[in-house]
C-alpha cells in the first residue's frame, strides 16, 4: 500500500487527458468510481477502526494507494462534490437544484470559475463511455456533473425508507458495466447511500453488538432513536441525552450498513 501524502491524483489524471483526442480500451484503463456517501474514514479496517467493517476496501487499499492527507470541502455533499471531480476548494453546485425555498439552499449569486473542468467533462471529450448508477437523487443528468454521462441511471427507493440499499444499486452497475462498449475505455461512476439516514438494518439486528443486546429498547429498526423526538425536532444532531450504550449500538447500526455497502461492493470489484 502507498499512503500519499496529498491528492493529487485527480489533477495529474486531468492534466494526462488534456488535449487527448481519443482513446482506445487496448491501451487506456477504464476506471471505476465509487463514492460511499455519508462515510467516515474511521470507521474503515485500514484506517484503523475497531471493527472488520470494510475487508473488502480494505484489501484494495492494501493493493493501492491511500491519500490520508485530502480533507472534504464541507461535511456535505453539495459543497463535497465540486471538490472532487474538480480539484478545486470550491465550485458551484454541480448537482440538482433546488426548488425555490428548499433546504438547505444553493446560491444562485455564485459564479463557476472559468478556468475550472470538471472529470466528468474531460473525461468525456478524452474519449471515455460514462456510464453511472446512483442512489442519490441529486445527481441527475441534468446537472452540470451529470450531462456529460452517456447513461446515468438514478435507482428508486420508497420514501420511507429514504434511499436504495448497496444491492440495488451495485446489481444495475454490474449490468452497464457488462453492457458497456468494447472499443473504448469505459467510467463507471457508483454512487451509495447505506451509511445515510434513515439506517434501516440488512437484518434482524446490528452487527458488533453481543448477541441478545437489547438494542430495540432505545432505537429503532431504521437506526434512529425512540427517545429524544423533542430534543431533536429543533436540532436533529443533538445527542446530547446519548448514554455510552446509546453511542455503542449507534456506531454498531452504522457499522453495520457501511459492512453491507463493502460486502456489496465485493461483488463489483
Amino acid at each position: 500500500m502507498i499512503r500519499c501524502p496529498g491528492a493529487r491524483a485527480l489533477a495529474m489524471l486531468l492534466g494526462s487527458l488534456v488535449g487527448v483526442a481519443s482513446l482506445d480500451a487496448a491501451n487506456h484503463p477504464s476506471i471505476v468510481f465509487v463514492l460511499l456517501d455519508t462515510t467516515r474514514a474511521d470507521r474503515f479496517g485500514s484506517a484503523g477502526a475497531g471493527h472488520d467493517t470494510t475487508p473488502v476496501l480494505d484489501h484494495l487499499a492494501s493493493d493501492g494507494a491511500q491519500f490520508v492527507r485530502h480533507f472534504a470541502n464541507s461535511h456535505a455533499p453539495r459543497p463535497s462534490l465540486p471538490q472532487i471531480v474538480s480539484g478545486r476548494y470550491f465550485h458551484p453546485s454541480i448537482l440538482r437544484p433546488f426548488e425555490p425555498d428548499s433546504h438547505p439552499r444553493d446560491y444562485p449569486f455564485l459564479e463557476a470559475d472559468p478556468t475550472s473542468r470538471l472529470l466528468t467533462d474531460v473525461l468525456r471529450d478524452s474519449g471515455f463511455q460514462l456510464l453511472g448508477v446512483t442512489a442519490h437523487p441529486w445527481v441527475d443528468p441534468a446537472s452540470a456533473m451529470g450531462r456529460a454521462f452517456h447513461r446515468l441511471e438514478y435507482v428508486e427507493a420508497p420514501a420511507k425508507r429514504g434511499h436504495a440499499e448497496a444491492s440495488e444499486v451495485v446489481d444495475r452497475a454490474i449490468a452497464l458495466w457488462e453492457s458497456r462498449p468494447t472499443d473504448r475505455p469505459t467510467f463507471l461512476y457508483v454512487h451509495l447511500l447505506d451509511p445515510h439516514t434513515p439506517r434501516w438494518l440488512p437484518g434482524t439486528a446490528p452487527e458488533f453488538l453481543a448477541p441478545g443486546s437489547p438494542w430495540q429498547q432505545r432505537f429503532g429498526p431504521d437506526g434512529e432513536p425512540r427517545f429524544g423526538a423533542e430534543r431533536r425536532r429543533w436540532e436533529f444532531t443533538d445527542a446530547r441525552d446519548f448514554t455510552a450504550r446509546d453511542r455503542e449500538i449507534y456506531r454498531a447500526v452504522y457499522d453495520t450498513l457501511l459492512h453491507q455497502a463493502d460486502r456489496e461492493l465485493g461483488r463489483l470489484i
